[in-house]
């Protein structure tokens, strides 16, 4: 893990770009603060409890990579960026409609009159998951959080999830060719009509060296190399074996089915695949647990 660290770290500062390792799998806000003094310039997490939970340990740059419009949540963030602020940290949150942000001005208005928290626009590069359309849609909101007093326009969102996984080299470069064309003509539009756009974030483990090329993106979120130790199982989403040596950008993709690993987590609907073990968490690799070493038998 020190290895890749090192080295995920040495390549952003190569290619003059940050580096925003997501959370969102190790949750731990000590590993996350390894992370920023191996060069990372803060956290990425996907919930509003993550944030809360690395803030309180300490991490005080913190980028939300979803949409939160749930008024009670947004008002936990709107307490949380002004603490962050306060410390003279900051939090970035992504939003995808107009509802949103005006929803994120009235929650910052009620509880955090004084502060002001970062927005990125998200666009839709192919995941088909969050996102406005590329161009004239994410101009309009760029736009409408520029018009609110307690909003930061902070760049634009562009993330290509599926591309992580593609198969081939080939495949992900075109994929990602694709994302950096969306992205260079949305913020070049944005820039036109007098709006500066100061950052496009996104990328990930499987793309990562595409994204740094492309002059369009100015920090990568990829972490999952990074935090996954040699323990782990060879998957889809981690392909490399234990004793593969091929850096990240060059492996191919294992087109295997997923192994259930015996030291499994809950199920959940991120992870459907994975048994469910009443001992959790206090399975370790070095002790199998019997719960999901039995359904791997079955499965078997």
């Amino acid at each position: 893990m020190e290895r890749n660290i090192t080295r995920m770290a040495d390549f952003a500062r190569k290619h003059q770009v940050l580096w925003r390792p997501h959370a969102k799998a190790h949750k731990c806000a000590e590993l996350a603060l390894w992370l920023q003094r191996a060069g990372a310039t803060g956290a990425c997490v996907q919930k509003t409890a993550e944030a809360e939970t690395l803030a309180a340990g300490g991490v005080h740059d913190i980028t939300i990579t979803n949409e939160v419009i749930a008024l009670p949540k947004l008002l936990r963030l709107a307490r949380l960026a002004a603490r962050l602020q306060a410390q003279g940290g900051r939090l970035t949150l992504a939003v995808d409609s107009a509802d949103g942000i005006h929803r994120l001005a009235e929650a910052m208005a009620q509880a955090a009159p004084q502060a002001r928290i970062g927005v990125l626009v998200e666009i839709d590069v192919g995941q088909g998951r969050c996102g406005v359309p590329p161009g004239e849609p994410a101009l309009a909101l760029a736009h409408t959080v520029a018009r609110q007093a307690r909003l930061h326009f902070a760049g634009l969102h562009a993330y290509q999830g599926r591309a992580q996984h593609l198969h081939s080299a080939a495949e992900r470069r075109d994929a990602i060719a694709a994302v950096v064309q969306a992205a260079r003509r949305t913020r070049d539009l944005i820039a036109a009509s007098g709006l500066a756009v100061p950052l496009v974030t996104g990328s990930g483990t499987g793309t990562l060296v595409h994204e740094a090329a492309s002059g369009v993106f100015g920090e990568l979120q990829a972490a999952r190399s990074c935090s996954w130790t040699r323990t782990m199982h060879a998957t889809s989403a981690n392909p490399r074996s234990r004793l593969s040596s091929m850096p990240c950008s060059s492996r191919p993709r294992s087109s295997r089915a997923r192994a259930t690993a015996p030291y499994a987590m809950p199920v959940t609907k991120a992870m459907p695949s994975m048994p469910a073990c009443p001992r959790w968490p206090c399975c370790r690799p070095s002790v199998p647990c019997a719960t999901a070493a039995g359904a791997m038998n079955t499965a078997s």
